[in-house]
């Protein structure tokens, strides 16, 4: 094998290694509700059914049953929709129909980890060299979140994905080829993706601005105007522009979103420069969070993204530098920490941050002699990015363990109870409703929001809870309660107690009969 093939090469095996290893250890039943959400959306669109979730005891006057995912609120309608990113369900719903088979959902993410590898590999190899985007390839699919969110139904993965190619996609076309109808369409496409992305994750339309510094660098000011160019920003464009159409139509407004107070997320700012160093009202501190979780994952390689930004050519390491810190920026000031299971936040910065560190090790290689200094370098850093890999998917078989542990706890709460039972609870209400196949009552979502004040109306609570308790009791419902958080959420427990009776099922489980006082 010549010695020029050898990163190209790698770049297959690493791909190939991602694949194998994220769907070997795929979570397939998630207690996450975003991951539970996104199969339940999956599977419904792929079955003809939309993006309603439907149960029988939602009426025009009061939606509260309902996973968490599935929050949007369309007037006169008596469902709810989901909240969530569209672009991921979309993908995974027209793979099943495709494959017709529906665990065929649950290739998709792991497919596009694997792309994503491999993209990042070209991007290096087009712009720097293969070398480059060899090193940029293993340090990419060694990294803990990346394998992590790379085995879960998260869309981080697939946004990135998307956009990464479609960057290859436009070098390719603007970088290598002369302009004629094959390199206008493959600009075309890659604007698309581009675009695309942030159906899947709306937080990528921070990155177009990087997408200028790439057209700049690889044709220059004074082209511009060539087809090329045209194609690839205005089927970006005209993607961004499809959005705002989607958001308008779906969620009431060209800026609003499933993330909006309006459809059951937090009565405060999402985002604030506040949040950066300081506590927000979830978690916050997020620049130091998002700084601590890149350097658990790429550690001492942080270094040689230093060196990338030095690297030849200039621009090039500029532009990854643009790309990262844009697509970093909007989860510094966001209440959500980047850390922990919102590490996700930070995947769509991570290929453009192991870009740098390909081009700060290729930068380091030549200043060293040929031969055995360079041959130590690269096996010191091999080992130093695998030695860990045994410690992360250990991690992987752990969280898999926990989450089938919590899934199987709520079916066997679910099997205690009537078919027709309505539940309330916190932790697993989406676990109750999809894995138990019970109504649940949103107890969460139940304040009214005020356009007006744009608060929630926090005290209307206890009213609120009662009467559908009432409500269904009335109607025979057998109606249970679970205690799973103390205290409990909106002080529900307490509520509960003062206006009914809570007979627990069996001693030792924290589920309860609600029954009329003194029935």
């Amino acid at each position: 094998m010549k010695a020029k093939s050898l990163p190209l090469v790698g770049a297959l095996v690493l791909t190939g290694t991602v694949l194998i290893l994220t769907l070997a250890y795929w979570l397939e039943e998630p207690d996450i509700s975003d991951s539970i959400g996104y199969i339940q959306a999956s599977h419904q669109l792929a079955q003809g059914q939309g993006l309603a979730y439907v149960d029988p005891h939602n009426n025009v006057d009061r939606r509260f049953y309902t996973l968490y995912a599935f929050k949007v609120v369309h007037p006169e309608d008596r469902n709810l929709y989901f909240s969530l990113s569209p672009g991921t369900p979309v993908l995974a719903a027209a793979l099943e129909k495709l494959m017709g088979n529906p665990m065929a959902i649950h290739w998709l993410v792991p497919g596009l980890a694997a792309a994503l590898v491999f993209a990042t590999f070209l991007l290096g190899t087009l712009l720097v060299s293969d070398v480059a985007g060899f090193w940029a390839a293993i340090a990419l699919s060694m990294t803990a979140t990346f394998l992590q969110f790379s085995s879960a139904f998260w869309s981080e993965v697939p946004s990135a994905a998307f956009l990464y190619i479609g960057c290859v996609f436009c070098a390719v076309a603007l970088h290598t080829l002369s302009e004629n109808i094959w390199s206008v369409g493959l600009t075309v496409l890659g604007g698309l993706m581009i675009g695309a992305s942030c159906f899947m994750r709306f937080s990528n339309v921070s990155v177009v601005p990087a997408l200028l510094v790439l057209v700049w660098g690889l044709f220059g000011w004074s082209n511009l105007k060539q087809w090329r160019v045209v194609g690839m920003s205005s089927a970006t464009l005209l993607a961004l522009f499809a959005l705002l159409v989607f958001n308008t139509a779906y969620y009431g407004g060209p800026f609003v979103t499933g993330y909006s107070p309006r459809h059951g997320w937090y009565d405060q700012p999402a985002f604030s420069l506040a949040y950066a160093f300081g506590p927000s009202f979830v978690s916050g501190r997020s620049v130091t969070a998002m700084a601590f979780q890149l350097a658990r994952d790429l550690g001492g390689l942080l270094l040689f993204s230093l060196m990338g930004l030095v690297g030849r050519p200039r621009w090039v390491g500029g532009w990854w530098f643009s790309l990262a810190l844009l697509a970093l920026a909007p989860y510094a000031v966001y209440a959500f920490a980047p850390d922990g299971i919102n590490a996700r936040f930070i995947i769509p910065a991570l290929p453009a941050i192991c870009l740098l560190i390909g081009q700060g090790i290729v930068t380091a290689g030549k200043r060293l002699p040929e031969g055995g200094w360079r041959w130590a370098l690269g096996l010191a850093l091999a080992i130093s990015m695998m030695y860990g890999l045994p410690g992360k998917l250990k991690d992987l078989e752990e969280r898999n363990q926990s989450a089938l542990a919590t899934v199987q706890h709520a079916i066997g709460l679910a099997e205690q109870i009537e078919p027709n039972a309505v539940v309330m609870s916190y932790t697993l209400n989406d676990m109750i409703a999809v894995y138990g196949h019970r109504s649940v009552l949103n107890y969460r979502h139940m304040p009214p929001y005020d356009p007006v004040s744009g608060k929630y109306q926090y005290t209307q609570f206890e009213e609120l809870l009662v009467s559908e308790v009432e409500k269904l009791l009335a109607q025979n419902v057998p109606v249970y309660y679970v205690v799973d958080s103390q205290p409990s959420l909106y002080k529900s427990e307490e509520i509960l107690r003062r206006h009914f009776d809570l007979v627990a099922l069996r001693e030792g489980e924290p589920i309860y009969r609600i029954e009329r006082q003194g029935s």
